[in-house]
């Protein structure tokens, strides 16, 4: 991936929890529960800073989607986020999977 489409996608990446206004074409949680796990998820991702250390296809080896590595930083610690990417048809690019696992408390260290 080149490093200006590197950019846009972590762009993105970092702009998606923050962004504000009235989205467009936004469907529903179909539950209580689902718009609780949007949120846990948006204050995990929350970082002060964030950069791109890596690109690779994807494991699966479905060629429309490759693996973006992020380091995201807080004052406390930083932590290496895998995020799948997948490319749309009309074009541009779309987060398919975001790998929390580094990002959650563990009994040796505080959540986020």
């Amino acid at each position: 991936m080149a490093p200006l489409q590197r950019l846009a996608v972590l762009a993105a990446l970092v702009a998606l929890p923050g962004c504000g206004g009235h989205p467009a074409d936004v469907t529903p949680a179909p539950t209580p529960e689902a718009t609780e796990r949007l949120a846990i998820m948006q204050r995990l991702l929350k970082a002060d800073s964030s950069r791109v250390t890596g690109s690779e296809p994807d494991s699966a080896g479905v060629p429309t989607r490759r693996l973006i590595h992020v380091d995201l930083f807080r004052p406390e610690r930083r932590a290496s986020v895998p995020f799948i990417v997948a490319r749309q048809r009309a074009g541009g690019w779309l987060v398919y999977a975001i790998g929390l696992a580094p990002l959650m408390p563990t009994p040796n260290r505080r959540g986020p």
